[in-house]
C-alpha cells in the first residue's frame, strides 16, 4: 500500500472517531436539558396544585391524608391488636406434563404479622412528598 492510501484511510477513521464522540458529548447534553425541563415541569405541576383552591378542596385533602395515614396505621397495628391476618395461597397438586394440574386447591391461612399492599406505601409517600416537599420523600432513605 502507498503512503497516500494509508494517509487516507487514517484521517477518515481518525474522523469518524471524532465525529462519534462530538455527536456522544451533544446527545449527553440534549439529555441533560430534557431531565432539567422535565423537573421543572414537575416542580411546576406541584407548585400549581398546591395553589388551586376551591372553599372544598382544603376539606377534601385532609380527608385523604386522614384516609391514607389511617389505612397505614391499621395495616401495622393489626396483629398488635389481635385481629387475625389471613393470607391466601395455593397448593399445587400433581403436574402431568407439566401441561395438567390434577388435586391443587386454594388454602387461608391465619398468621402472625403484617401485609402492608405495595400501593400503600407509594400513597404515604406521594402525601408527605405533596405537603412536605419532594426531598422529604425521596426513597433513598428508606
Amino acid at each position: 500500500m502507498s503512503i497516500e492510501i494509508i494517509s487516507l484511510v487514517a484521517s477518515s477513521v481518525v474522523g469518524f472517531l471524532f465525529k462519534m464522540i462530538a455527536q456522544n458529548a451533544a446527545d449527553r447534553a440534549e439529555q441533560q436539558r430534557l431531565m432539567l425541563e422535565r423537573y421543572t415541569a414537575n416542580a411546576k405541576s406541584i407548585n400549581e396544585a398546591r395553589k388551586y383552591d376551591t372553599p372544598h378542596s382544603q376539606w377534601v385533602r385532609q380527608f385523604l391524608v386522614i384516609s391514607f395515614m389511617g389505612m397505614a396505621l391499621i395495616v401495622l397495628l393489626a396483629p398488635a391488636i389481635g385481629y387475625p391476618t389471613v393470607v391466601e395461597h395455593y397448593e399445587s397438586g400433581i403436574k402431568i406434563l407439566g401441561l395438567f394440574e390434577i388435586g391443587g386447591r386454594t388454602v387461608f391461612e391465619t398468621i402472625d404479622g403484617i401485609i402492608a399492599p405495595v400501593w400503600l406505601g407509594q400513597a404515604v409517600m406521594s402525601i408527605v412528598g405533596f405537603y412536605f416537599g419532594q426531598s422529604v420523600a425521596s426513597r433513598k432513605h428508606l
